[in-house]
């Protein structure tokens, strides 16, 4: 009994540390995205309409510039520079749609939201570096 007990205690840090990570978290549909700006921001039909088409064209960018981990391990600095100022690109087109698009009010907060969402995105990130750091 004492010998069980004793590789228990060994084998309890191996069940711990086998535990899954954080998962990375799913990218709502266009639509689901639209509904909740509707909300935050009370958008009308035509403008959740037009926020929708922004949305699906940014997806399908997204998924069309995805990298596998060993893709972009291979890739040179000058590419990954280029992607860099693509994506930047791609993020200056979509605020002036989204300036287009919305009124001055619902703009600006739109924009806080922005802020705030890349600031919670930069906290997962940086809990997910300090457990895979451990």
């Amino acid at each position: 009994m004492k010998k069980l007990a004793i590789i228990g205690l060994f084998l309890l840090p191996l069940g711990i540390i086998a535990q899954p990570g954080e998962k990375m978290r799913k990218i709502p549909s266009p639509e689901v995205q639209a509904k909740q700006m509707t909300l935050a921001l009370d958008l009308t039909d035509k403008q959740e309409k037009q926020i929708i088409a922004v949305l699906e064209n940014q997806s399908k960018a997204r998924e069309e510039n995805k990298l596998t981990r060993e893709e972009r391990r291979e890739l040179s600095q000058e590419k990954k520079e280029e992607l860099r100022v693509a994506m930047l690109d791609q993020r200056i087109a979509m605020k002036r749609e989204m300036k287009s698009i919305l009124n001055d009010e619902q703009y600006k907060r739109w924009e806080k939201m922005m802020v705030r969402k890349g600031k919670n995105k930069m906290k997962r990130m940086k809990k997910m570096r300090d457990r895979r750091d451990r």
